[in-house]
């Protein structure tokens, strides 16, 4: 497939709950729930900026309310929270650890998690 899209002439619309064959592949990801469009994104935007921030109840609420478009999933002791660029919220709030989001991690916030 990746050799098929190379040439810069042809494309696949590939559906997949796979989200891992996503991470390695795709150009653009559009999430569609329920006929609407959720986003569409570039892979990198996902895959490269975005981040999945760990924090405690107190964190999470100080980062939702400065991060535009953070959105959040709640655990029993902690919150994860999607910010769209990790590294910004990094350099702001450098005592909260942010891992790179997957895609599966981006659909699941985006689906499921609670924006501010």
């Amino acid at each position: 497939m990746l050799a098929f899209v190379a040439d810069g002439q042809h494309s696949v619309l590939l559906s997949s709950h796979i989200t891992s064959d996503l991470d390695r592949t795709a150009d653009r990801v559009i999430c569609i729930d329920n006929g609407s469009i959720v986003f569409d994104l570039p892979r990198e935007d996902i895959t490269d900026r975005a981040g999945i921030a760990h924090c405690t109840q107190a964190q999470a609420s100080e980062l939702m309310a400065c991060v535009e478009g953070a959105r959040a999933a709640h655990h029993a002791y902690s919150v994860d929270v999607l910010v769209p660029n990790r590294r910004e919220a990094l350099e702001a709030f450098p005592e909260i650890p942010c891992d790179r989001a997957t895609i599966d991690d981006y659909l699941r916030l985006m689906l499921k998690g609670a924006s501010k």
